[in-house]
């Protein structure tokens, strides 16, 4: 299968549906930053003054292979270089550096499954080097690993099936159910009571109580770590304590108790849920958050739960592990902010640009076209780009079309799925 290259330079987003020959869609990026066939990428305002540029102290390098059976980075390095002389505010110059992440071409913009399969894997554990880079050697800045990550993924041609597993770590498969809670995020949390009538009576059970909202955000702590806490009010209230509780929690405040906010929370679907005449105390067969201060911890704590629904402790010495599982049958789903006609609206991860087209149309807008290579049939659908400069714009998305040999199976460009930030708006006249 030939690689995925954009012949030309672009000024929008090119969404490509399933062709013939291929068993994916995917979306390209506005443009390519590339040198000796490779991806570039270069992130200014991430270093500390450990960074020498043109120094191998805080690089990473790409493994040059990986043993049977272990996690390697094979397709991502990290150099410094130097950035351009800044005025002080004190008066004089500083000079700064340059993060310059390099892509292997030959994986990034290869539709293979093993390529596709490779890079995930090297983007994994280079998210890990990131973090030991900011916490370990402090030469990111707080936050800085996360920056650098997203700034990777934002520049990657992803198929569909990757969009949402990249920029919000969403795994859902038959033996992992799971999403990394990210700032900005809101959580749409259900609850449901047990309702008694009588003994016996068939109506006996759970039944739907209310809906409660946890914005999802970041602090910094005493010592300059940015944190992930569900409420920004209550993420300052540090002196309030709850006992833990092992029994589930009831509502936002246990979460936010003094020294329960960590660098990383994972929300966790169990692989099967009681019926609705029953409960059940624990993380089994509840909805489950996973709060850790390292991946390394993080996806330990995650690979324990599936394999035994069990506790871990942390082995690289950084906070415990925290568990909290909402009982009662609660269901908790993540959600993004989008703009939708000039209006922020927040929309369950998942949702697709079809499915905001289905709000407005009793039909769906025409996926094949013979005579055009694209079509945004009445919509205007843009999504945040950053340059190399650091500038945040918003690109245009172009939605290829499916020929009329494509199969009637094929995805249509219309399946993608949004992320934070879309701006989607209709044309009524």
């Amino acid at each position: 299968m030939p690689p995925v290259i954009n012949p030309i330079t672009s000024n929008f987003y090119q969404v490509t549906p399933q062709a013939l020959g291929q068993d994916l869609a995917y979306v390209l990026p506005p443009s390519y930053f590339v040198e000796n066939n490779n991806l570039t990428f270069r992130i200014g305002n991430v270093y500390t003054k450990n960074v020498i540029p043109g120094k191998d102290t805080g690089s990473i390098n790409a493994s040059i292979s990986a043993t049977s059976g272990s996690r390697a980075n094979l397709d991502l390095s990290l150099a410094w270089i130097a950035g351009p002389a800044v005025n002080l505010p004190t008066g004089g110059t500083e000079n700064t550096a340059i993060a310059k992440v390099t892509v292997k071409g030959s994986t990034a913009l290869n539709l293979d499954k093993a390529a596709r399969q490779q890079l995930k894997t090297s983007l994994a554990v280079f998210y890990e080097q990131l973090e030991d880079l900011e916490l370990k050697g402090n030469f990111l800045i707080s936050g800085g690993a996360s920056a650098i990550f997203r700034r990777v993924i934002e520049g990657l041609p992803l198929s569909f099936n990757e969009i949402l597993t990249y920029h919000y770590n969403f795994i859902s498969n038959s033996t992992e159910r799971y999403i990394d809670l990210q700032a900005g995020m809101r959580l749409r949390v259900d609850f449901a009571a047990n309702q008694f009538i009588a003994p016996g009576s068939e109506l006996n059970g759970f039944v739907g109580t209310g809906t409660s909202f946890y914005d999802v955000c970041r602090l910094t702590d005493a010592s300059n770590t940015q944190r992930i806490c569900f409420n920004p009010f209550l993420g300052t209230l540090l002196a309030l304590t709850i006992p833990p509780s092992t029994s589930g929690i009831a509502s936002i405040i246990e979460l936010q108790s003094a020294n329960n906010a960590r660098r990383y929370w994972r929300l966790v679907y169990p692989s099967q849920m009681p019926v609705s005449t029953t409960g059940n105390a624990g993380i089994g067969q509840n909805v489950l958050l996973i709060g850790a201060d390292t991946l390394n911890a993080l996806n330990k704590a995650t690979t324990t739960y599936f394999a035994s629904a069990d506790y871990t402790t942390p082995s690289d010495g950084s906070s415990p592990i925290l568990y909290f599982f909402f009982r009662g049958r609660t269901i908790v789903i993540p959600e993004i902010m989008v703009n939708l006609d000039g209006l922020p609206t927040y929309v369950p991860i998942g949702t697709t640009v079809r499915n905001l087209m289905d709000r407005y149309l009793n039909s769906s807008f025409a996926i094949r076209n013979t005579s055009t290579s694209t079509n945004n049939a009445g919509m205007r659908f843009a999504r945040s780009w950053t340059d190399s400069s650091d500038n945040v714009t918003y690109k245009t998305i172009q939605f290829g079309m499916l020929s009329k040999d494509a199969p009637p199976t094929s995805t249509d460009a219309y399946s993608l799925p949004l992320i934070k930030g879309d701006i989607i708006s209709f044309n009524k006249n």
